[in-house]
């Protein structure tokens, strides 16, 4: 229930009409007789709903919150006017409590923060800066080197040497290069270098030896000044050209002589062949049912290539050619079954070193039990051992390093005696490469009968034939090509041709 406030007077009794309180006016929980009432007790409606915290309300002064009979007492700070001065980057926490608006936070000026000495044209073109409070857009472009120059060191070698800029930074330069026009920048060519050289000084004298170029080009070149800052790279509007020109020639050897190095070469390649074996001769009768022996054909000479020789411009080199092998044998008694003569050596020398050389090929073995082709470059193709007057063919001659064919060996046991020669087992192509002329080729070894052998690809001679009389002569080894001679029966065996050297640069 309640409570009731009733008025007091003197009176009998006082109604709503002599009350000034109305129902919001009386604290909810009372009743109360008041001005809108009706003359009846009713429920006071005014409630206190504050919801303030002490630490809200200013130190010192009080308050009532939800009870009325409860009063408060606050406990906020009282800040006063709190003032700061901050640098640019810096912060400052603002504590909590109370503030009475007259505080400041004040930034440090720009000037005093900003103390330089530089102008628009000491920074980078594009750039900004603060210096002193303004801020300032760089003009200073990225200057170009003083001077440049490409020329052939060596057949496919280029030295480039340029002089640094007198002042600006200075990172390194950027070379580019085309062969059939000059580039128009750094994207439109290939990038032969990028660096400092070998002196970043300003107004130094800087260099750099680029290899690895074709021989027998026209290069164009352009060259920029870069700068890295900050993991940023600015490159110079402006540019120097210089062109140069690679060197790439040929020499051929068929005689003995010298070898004058050119200009600017610093390496060359040489391939030597050496001079082919001749065939060997045999023996026995054309008209009688007795054994023959037939003589192998020569060997081809030695092919040798050495590439990236060092040498030095102008100096003078040695050629030396080898001689084939000389023929041997005839169509006297004396003159059966002889040996084949080896070729001579090919070189290249350098005064007493030899540098690359390369050794002739063996003559072809005689028809007296042993008609085996000479070893060489190329195997020289294996004679005949018969005791028959059928017709046999001997050995072709090998070819491109490769042995010599067998001849036909049944008058004894032993089948050997009419072996091929041994090859050289690797390419006698000039220069190793497959593209180019074979040298060295085998002669073929003597036949008996209708057949004759043929000479092995790379200069070698066909074999002789020999058959009721009807005889051909065994051929020679092609001149310059280290091809070796045929064998024969009768008559003079083919001799061998002979050596040859090349010497090459820009390759």
């Amino acid at each position: 229930m309640g409570k009731v406030i009733m008025p007091v007077g003197s009176g009998a009794g006082s109604g709503s009409d002599e009350c000034s309180s109305t129902r919001a006016e009386v604290l909810k929980g009372y009743t109360a007789i008041t001005s809108d009432s009706d003359d009846e007790s009713l429920e006071g409606t005014l409630e206190l709903t504050g919801d303030a915290s002490d630490s809200q309300v200013l130190a010192g002064k009080t308050y009532y919150n939800t009870n009325p009979k409860n009063k408060r007492v606050g406990s906020m700070v009282n800040q006063g006017a709190v003032s700061q001065t901050i640098n640019a980057g810096e912060s400052y926490t603002i504590p909590s409590g109370y503030h009475n608006g007259t505080g400041k936070i004040v930034a440090s000026s720009l000037v005093n923060q900003t103390e330089g000495t530089a102008t628009a044209t000491q920074i980078l073109n594009g750039q900004t800066a603060w210096v002193n409070g303004n801020k300032i857009v760089g003009s200073m472009a990225i200057q170009s080197i003083l001077s440049f120059n490409a020329a052939v060191y060596s057949s496919t070698a280029v030295m480039f040497k340029w002089k640094n800029p007198e002042k600006g930074p200075f990172s390194g330069v950027i070379i580019v290069g085309k062969k059939d026009s000059y580039p128009t920048s750094v994207k439109d060519g290939y990038i032969y270098y990028k660096g400092y050289g070998n002196n970043a000084n300003a107004s130094a004298e800087s260099s750099i030896l680029i290899s690895n170029f074709e021989g027998g080009i026209n290069y164009y070149f352009r060259i920029y000044t870069y700068v890295v800052k900050e993991n940023n790279e600015w490159i110079s509007t402006t540019s120097l050209i210089s062109t140069a020109s690679t060197l790439k020639g040929q020499q051929t050897f068929t005689y003995s002589g010298t070898f004058t190095v050119p200009a600017s070469v610093r390496s060359i390649d040489g391939f030597c062949v050496g001079g082919g074996g001749s065939g060997g001769t045999g023996g026995g009768f054309v008209n009688t049912p007795v054994a023959i022996q037939v003589g192998g054909g020569g060997g081809g000479g030695f092919a040798k290539t050495f590439k990236g020789l060092s040498v030095t411009p102008g100096e003078i080199l040695s050629i030396n050619i080898g001689a084939g092998g000389n023929s041997v044998g005839g169509y006297k008694i004396e003159d059966l079954y002889k040996d084949g003569n080896s070729g001579g050596e090919s070189n290249i020398k350098r005064g007493n070193a030899t540098l690359v050389s390369a050794l002739g090929g063996n003559g072809g073995r005689n028809g007296g039990w042993n008609p085996y082709g000479g070893s060489g470059g190329s195997g020289g193709g294996g004679g005949l051992d018969l005791n028959t007057k059928s017709s046999y063919k001997g050995g072709n001659g090998g070819s491109n390093g490769g042995n010599g064919e067998n001849g036909l060996a049944n008058y004894r046991s032993d089948a050997t005696d009419a072996t091929g020669g041994k090859g050289q087992g690797v390419t006698t192509k000039a220069f190793n490469e497959s593209a180019a002329t074979v040298y060295s080729g085998g002669g073929g070894g003597g036949s008996y009968g209708n057949f004759i052998s043929t000479g092995g690809t790379g200069g070698g001679g066909a074999g002789a034939k020999a058959y009721n009389n009807n005889l051909t002569i065994a051929e020679s080894g092609k001149a310059n090509t280290g091809g070796g001679g045929g064998g024969t029966l009768y008559g003079p065996s083919g001799s061998g041709g002979s050596g040859i050297v090349i010497i090459r640069w820009g390759y």
